[in-house]
């Protein structure tokens, strides 16, 4: 048996939901050199963010998404991916994540915090 593919947590409390994901793959500007040669980790993590941009050929619900849908809950998306990291929050717009850049881990992660509803 090999090493997994990657990583999948969960948690859910009185704040709400916080979902983790990672893979252990060569992260998400190796990934777009195909398609966006010369991005560098930062560049890489704002283009995947984009509308209908992807590594894959089709399928996925794409980052873009993501992103709307956690801005419209009241929510937070952090990403890492390379030696760039970024959080998109509520107000709609992407900063940097220095905390995250010093991440021993390989790959791409991805986290969503989503406020608890009130009834």
């Amino acid at each position: 048996m090999g090493l997994p593919d990657g990583y999948v947590a969960m948690q859910v409390d009185d704040q709400g939901l916080k979902f983790m994901a990672m893979n252990l793959g060569p992260g998400i500007a190796t990934r777009l050199q195909e398609k966006f040669p010369a991005l560098d980790d930062w560049q890489a993590l704002c283009k995947a963010c984009q509308v209908g941009v992807t590594s894959k050929g089709s399928g996925g619900l794409g980052l873009h998404q993501v992103a709307q849908f956690v801005q419209q809950t009241g929510g937070y998306l952090y990403l890492r991916s390379g030696e760039a990291g970024a959080v998109f929050g509520p107000e709609g717009k992407w900063e940097r994540e220095a905390s995250q850049v010093d991440s021993y881990l390989w790959g791409t992660q991805i986290g969503i915090e989503l406020p608890r509803k009130e009834k």
